[in-house]
């Protein structure tokens, strides 16, 4: 029994031991955490410090600098500072008259001298081709030609023998190479066609009153 009693009494002995042992480390584990939680505080504290003295700066040591737009009009040069003026603008387009270009090239042709050798051999030209072109109805009413113009007028009867000789694409051309141009008249009582033409010699221009007119052909 005594031994019973050493031997529970040691148990019991040794028991508080350890638990005093315990109870030693977590007091210093408890310690070294307050020591911890300390230090963290006081960098908490200087940080909200430096935090508090920024916020108190002026605002433009904490603010960057407005970037600066360039104005749209900063690479446009002054007008006194070009080199060259601006072109003036193109001239408006003279629309064609083709009465006044028919009456022009009439007086040009009235006032034109004559070169008989190159007159005689046109008109020799116009009527072989008048005879191979144009139906027997169809009559002559004058031929004349001066030094680089002839005036033909030609008298058909019916508007359908007009239709037929002179209607279709490319009927002056085949009467005659230069450039050409015609007046048509019509006589609404006889029921007849007039055509009044004015050929250019070959290798010259059609006269022109301006330079920007412009003269149609028939063909």
């Amino acid at each position: 029994m005594r031994v019973e009693r050493i031997i529970v009494g040691t148990l019991l002995v040794g028991s508080l031991v350890i638990q005093g042992l315990h109870a030693q480390n977590q007091r210093e584990a408890l310690a070294l955490l307050r020591d911890e939680l300390d230090r963290v505080s006081v960098s908490v504290e200087k940080l909200q410090r430096v935090s508090s003295a920024r916020g108190s700066e002026p605002l433009a040591r904490l603010t960057l600098a407005p970037v600066r737009q360039a104005s749209p009009t900063a690479a446009v040069a002054p007008a006194h500072e070009l080199d060259e003026p601006l072109p003036p603008p193109p001239p408006a387009a003279v629309p064609f008259d083709a009465n006044a270009a028919r009456a022009h090239v009439e007086r040009t042709f009235e006032h034109e001298s004559s070169d008989s050798g190159w007159a005689s051999e046109a008109q020799r030209e116009i009527r072989e081709n008048l005879s191979s072109h144009l139906p027997a109805t169809a009559s002559v009413r004058d031929l004349d030609c001066r030094a680089t113009l002839c005036r033909l007028e030609v008298d058909f009867p019916v508007e359908t023998d007009f239709q037929e000789a002179m209607g279709r694409p490319g009927a002056m051309a085949r009467l005659w190479k230069g450039p050409s141009m015609a007046r048509i008249d019509r006589d609404s009582t006889r029921g007849s066609v007039t055509v009044v033409g004015y050929l250019v010699r070959p290798g010259h221009p059609m006269p022109v009153e301006a330079p920007t007119g412009s003269l149609s052909t028939l063909e």
